[in-house]
């Protein structure tokens, strides 16, 4: 038996300026998954993400007003990050066999 097929979308903010960090940071796993953490790219942007979101179908926009949930869990560990420093950079939709609400595994 093919299980469902849920998708999840997950956005990515990007920091403007420069880059204070040298390392990833990953914050304590939420019910969701590894929760909003700090990558690097290859230019040694920082990247914030990926936040979850359930959707029905394909959309790779990432809605600038996502960036409230972005910077309220991005200042648990950087507690200097100002709102406007946060810009919307992109989306990855990820399959899923459970959906919201599903545990895990």
């Amino acid at each position: 038996t093919i299980p469902p097929q849920y998708l999840s979308r997950g956005c990515y903010f990007s920091l403007r300026g420069k880059n204070p960090f040298s390392h990833l940071i990953y914050p304590l796993p939420n019910e969701e998954g590894l929760g909003v953490h700090l990558t690097l790219d290859l230019a040694g942007q920082a990247r914030f993400g990926p936040d979850t979101e359930w959707i029905y179908q394909l959309d790779y926009r990432v809605d600038p007003k996502r960036v409230e949930q972005f910077y309220a869990a991005i200042k648990a560990y950087y507690p200097a990050l100002e709102k406007d420093c946060l810009q919307p950079a992109y989306s990855g939709i990820r399959p899923k066999v459970v959906g919201p609400g599903d545990a895990a595994g």
